[in-house]
C-alpha cells in the first residue's frame, strides 16, 4: 500500500518534468528557427562563434580591447530578433521615441558605464572581439542572455576601455576642473569633506546650517563629462532636478558630499559642487530617489545648489 501511495506522488511529478522538457524542446526549436531565418535574410554569409553568437564588427577602432575586470563606456540598443521591438537602450532620443524612457534615468543617458564581468555572457563575448572605437551588431541566443528562448540583437559602440577606474575618474575630474574653473585636484575644500569642490556664486545671508537644522534646497544634478580626445566625447549629462527638497542636517539621509556642501551655504546662497564618488554613492551602482535615478559605481557628481530656507 505504501508503494502505491508513493507511486501516486511520483507519477505526477514525472509527468510535469516530461511536459517541461517537451515545452523547452519546442521553444528551443522555435528559437533556432527564428535565428536561422534572421541570419539567412539579413546576414547570409555570417557564421556563428562556437557559443552560437553572431558578431558583425565594423573594425573601425584602433584602441584597447576590454578584459573581464575592465570597465567600459558603451552605447547600445537592444531589440528582439523576432519582433524587432526595442526593449533597452542607452540613447535618450531612442528611448523617448519608443516610449521606454520610464526606465531608470541612467539607462537612457549613455554612454553606459559598467564593469565587463557584470554583463550578460553574449555582450561580454562581443566586447572581447572589439577595440575602442568599434561598433558591432551582436545576434545573441537566449542561452547567452536570459535563457528564456528569446534571442536578441544588440547594436553596440565601444567608446572607452578603462583598466583603472579610480585613475580614470581622477584624470577626467582634473581635466574638467582645469578647463572650466582653472583649478586642480589639490584645490578641494578643507572644511572636513575631503575631495569636495565647492564653487560659490551667491553668498546668501544669515547663519550657516548646523546639526538638526532643517534645510530646503533646490538642485540640478549631472554626471561628470568625459573626453579622451579620440573616441570619447560625453558632455555633462543632466540626470535630475528638484524644485524643493528638505532634509535635516546630521540625519544621514543624504550623501556626505551633499551635506558637506550645504553646511558651507547660507539662506539664498548658490553654488556649484563637484563630488567625487568616494563622497557620493561610492564604488557600487546605486538606484533610488523619487525618479529612480541609477548612478553607476565610481561616478563623479556635479550639483547646482540653491538654499531657499534654513530652520
Amino acid at each position: 500500500m505504501k508503494f502505491k501511495l508513493l507511486y501516486l506522488f511520483i507519477l505526477p511529478a514525472l509527468l510535469m518534468v516530461s511536459c517541461k522538457e517537451d515545452e523547452d524542446a519546442d521553444n528551443k526549436q522555435h528559437e533556432d528557427w527564428v535565428i536561422e531565418d534572421f541570419i539567412l535574410t539579413y546576414y547570409p554569409n555570417e557564421k556563428p562563434t562556437e557559443s552560437g553568437l553572431y558578431i558583425m564588427n565594423d573594425n573601425a577602432g584602433t584602441g584597447a580591447t576590454p578584459s573581464e575586470n575592465d570597465y567600459v563606456l558603451i552605447n547600445y540598443t537592444s531589440r528582439y530578433v523576432e519582433t524587432f521591438k526595442i526593449f533597452d537602450t542607452s540613447w535618450k532620443s531612442v528611448a523617448n521615441a519608443q516610449g521606454i524612457s520610464t526606465r531608470t534615468t541612467m539607462s537612457c543617458e549613455g554612454p553606459y558605464k559598467i564593469q565587463v564581468k557584470y554583463m550578460f555572457e553574449g555582450l561580454k563575448q562581443g566586447l572581447f572581439s572589439m577595440q575602442e572605437g568599434d561598433s558591432a551588431r551582436l545576434i545573441i541566443p537566449s542561452a547567452l542572455y536570459k535563457g528564456d528562448f528569446t534571442p536578441v540583437y544588440t547594436d553596440i559602440r565601444l567608446y572607452k576601455v578603462i583598466p583603472d577606474i579610480k585613475q580614470f575618474e581622477a584624470q577626467q575630474l582634473a581635466q574638467y576642473l582645469n578647463t572650466n574653473y582653472q583649478k586642480t585636484l589639490a584645490d578641494s575644500t578643507t572644511t572636513g569633506v575631503t575631495g569636495l569642490y565647492y564653487l560659490p556664486s551667491v553668498e546668501g545671508t544669515g547663519n550657516l546650517p548646523v546639526a538638526e537644522d532643517s534645510v530646503t534646497v533646490k538642485y540640478n544634478l549631472s554626471f561628470l563629462p568625459y573626453s579622451d580626445g579620440k573616441y570619447l566625447n560625453v558632455p555633462a549629462r543632466a540626470i535630475d532636478k528638484s524644485d524643493a527638497f528638505t532634509f535635516v542636517i546630521g540625519s544621514g539621509s543624504v550623501i556626505t558630499g551633499f551635506e558637506g556642501a550645504i553646511k558651507l551655504m547660507k539662506k539664498g546662497g548658490k553654488a556649484t559642487v563637484i563630488i567625487p564618488y568616494y563622497r557620493g554613492y561610492g564604488e557600487d551602482p546605486y538606484t533610488g530617489g523619487g525618479q529612480q535615478i541609477t548612478v553607476p559605481g565610481y561616478t563623479t557628481l556635479i550639483y547646482e545648489l540653491e538654499i531657499t530656507d534654513i530652520k
